[in-house]
């Protein structure tokens, strides 16, 4: 009997660990990931992010207007991330180290309000953020290496900051409060004017206004209208005069190649290619079990946060298969898209810690289970991490090379351009002289 007693000490502490080693665990994917970023960084522009030149020319030329903002990329309007951008532009002379310096402080900016969340939601089942493993979790998960591509490379913090603004529009519609609700309506137009999926925001945060969405605080009528009709406003403004790419009629057609797209979408956060669409119906199948345990207990727990940010995951994958079906499964394995997983297993990771901590009143056994598949989650990050690794050294190997010689005057030939800088390689070396002239990212004065 002694002997079980002491097992029992033993397995309690290693659950409740010092704050210390709380706080350094949570610390330490960042630590990982910032050291990754300014090793491997090159300031060359890449892809997408040619098409900044000419912008940065008009606003040098003293002829940028709004109308050059709201210009359609893709299916997005990049108003917010684009005026970013150029005011990092004019500030560094296009130093793209800013743009990915500011990526990663949208990334702090993401954890910060998941960890008031969660302070707010552990409280509420009567446990401490800083007596458990679950921040460090969320840290591993949401500063994860496998989003390689939107730490890499500044464009895309338009990803970030739509995830940012959701993820603080939500963490404010699950308070009462005026103020809380304005934040909530600004949050959503930068949501929606950083990237294409912030338009699931506005009806999601009208289910949890409405109540439909546990744990969210009770609303009046008026509120409700004033967010419809902000919504609509928003969303009806971003839709004007778009034109509409892909094919979301190719989903019905082919329902199994949807299904798979967009389980792989959301599995590729903590699984590898193959097995991307297992674990994403693993990782629904556990958001849909915990909360019904959470609903059942007695005790409830703040849910709302938890749910509306998971919803948003599991909706904007289900609106990139519409539009990316016909560019294949790999195309729902690219790493920018583990930004938009991702808070489908962070709300994971906090139900299941909610339920191995006794908030949904499980037996011993299944405390035990909660307690397996949050450690499994946050294995399979740390897997899907360290196999990203290589893709930082690969990027450096690839980019440094040729940021040398397109300094030195040399421009790799167009079969190159075209297939890793720029798919048009005649644009390439005519932005290069708007570059020079300007004294522009990688020509600014030494």
């Amino acid at each position: 009997m002694p002997e079980n007693a002491d097992r029992r000490d033993e397995l309690r502490a290693l659950m409740r660990p010092p704050r210390w080693l709380v706080a350094a665990a949570t610390a330490l994917p960042a630590v990982v990931l910032v050291t990754m970023v300014v090793a491997h960084h090159v300031d060359l522009p890449y892809w997408d992010e040619w098409d900044l030149v000419p912008l940065i020319a008009k606003q040098r030329e003293g002829t940028l207007a709004l109308r050059d903002l709201w210009q359609q990329h893709n299916e997005h309007r990049h108003v917010v991330p684009l005026a970013i951008e150029l005011t990092l532009a004019r500030l560094s002379g296009w130093n793209l180290g800013w743009e990915v310096a500011t990526s990663l402080v949208l990334g702090g900016v993401i954890l910060a309000v998941l960890a008031v969340e969660l302070r707010r939601t552990l409280a509420s089942a009567g446990q401490s953020v800083l007596r458990g493993w679950t921040l460090p979790a969320i840290a591993l998960l949401t500063l994860s290496l496998a989003q390689s591509e939107n730490w890499m490379w500044g464009w895309q913090m338009s990803m970030l900051l739509n995830v940012a603004a959701a993820t603080g529009g939500f963490a404010l519609l699950s308070r009462a409060g005026g103020a809380s609700l304005a934040g909530a309506l600004a949050l959503g137009v930068v949501a929606v004017y950083s990237f294409a999926n912030g338009g699931l925001y506005w009806p999601l945060g009208l289910l949890v206004l409405a109540g439909a969405v546990p744990g969210a605080p009770a609303r009046r009528p008026a509120t409700l209208v004033v967010w419809a009709a902000a919504g609509a406003l928003t969303i009806g403004s971003y839709l004007y005069g778009l034109r509409v790419e892909g094919s979301p009629a190719l989903a019905l057609a082919r329902p199994g190649a949807y299904v798979t797209y967009v389980l792989g979408f959301l599995g590729n956060a903590v699984a590898p290619p193959s097995l991307a669409p297992l674990a994403g119906a693993a990782g629904v199948l556990l958001l849909g079990l915990t909360t019904a345990r959470l609903l059942a207990a007695r005790a409830r727990p703040l849910l709302a946060f938890w749910l509306a940010i998971a919803l948003y995951a599991v909706a904007s994958a289900a609106v990139a298969g519409l539009g990316r079906l016909a560019q294949g499964q790999a195309q729902a394995l690219a790493p920018r898209y583990v930004t938009f997983a991702t808070p489908l297993w962070i709300a994971d990771a906090v139900l299941l810690s909610l339920c191995a901590g006794g908030a949904a009143r499980l037996s011993r056994v299944g405390a035990r289970v909660a307690a397996l598949a949050l450690a499994l989650v946050v294995l399979g990050s740390v897997t899907k991490s360290a196999a990203s690794v290589e893709h930082y050294g690969r990027w450096y190997r690839l980019m440094a090379p040729v940021r040398a010689g397109m300094r030195a005057g040399s421009v790799p030939d167009d079969a190159f351009v075209a297939r890793w800088i720029y798919p048009r390689p005649a644009a390439v070396r005519e932005r290069i002289g708007v570059m020079v002239r300007y004294r522009l990212s990688l020509f600014r004065a030494p």
